[in-house]
């Protein structure tokens, strides 16, 4: 089976190292630009079902790379999944990475959630195994039930990270762009 994952494209929070978490942030222009190049890109992949995290960012960038994947025909269905989500930061989010290492130390920055044990339950959020089991408990439901799609994934920087690293991969998917995992 053959998924294809993609990170939710700019918002104006990138831009200024917000926290965003679970606040509902919008694209920008820029980021909607992005999105519509993202389309473009997954042209040649054959893509079947779009399944999208529920927050703004991820929907929005899936519903404009649906309209974007094949001009010529109906857009690729989209789906929407809330185990798709960011991690929760709790009551980090919407500070920037600065306020937050001002506030309470170097050790919360946060800049690489794969390759450490996090626990933001201390601030209302989520920690790490959190986020892996809503994710992989989603993969599993959906590599079942979809075996024979093509599907893309449309999610956020840290919780698509937890799962590439679940499953064996490198987490390596830049703002507005996609990887192709073979499951």
């Amino acid at each position: 089976m053959r998924f294809v994952l993609a990170r939710h494209c700019q918002t104006n929070w990138n831009l200024e190292y917000r926290i965003q978490g679970h606040i509902d942030i919008i694209l920008n222009d820029a980021g909607r630009s992005q999105a519509i190049d993202l389309g473009v890109k997954l042209r040649p992949f054959g893509i079947t079902r779009i399944i999208s995290s529920t927050l703004s960012r991820a929907s929005e960038t899936a519903t404009l790379v649906a309209k974007n994947l094949n001009p010529e025909s109906l857009s690729v269905p989209v789906h929407f999944d809330k185990r798709l989500r960011e991690c929760c930061y709790g009551r980090l989010e919407g500070l920037t990475h600065k306020q937050v290492e001002v506030m309470h130390g170097k050790q919360w920055v946060i800049m690489d959630r794969t390759k450490r044990n996090f626990d933001f339950s201390s601030f209302g959020g989520e920690n790490r195994e959190e986020v892996k089991k809503r994710h992989l408990e989603f993969f599993n439901e959906v590599s079942y039930k979809y075996r024979w799609d093509t599907i893309l994934l449309v999610g956020h920087g840290g919780s698509l990270s937890i799962l590439l690293t679940a499953l064996g991969f490198e987490p390596k998917i830049e703002q507005g762009n996609f990887m192709v995992i073979e499951v």
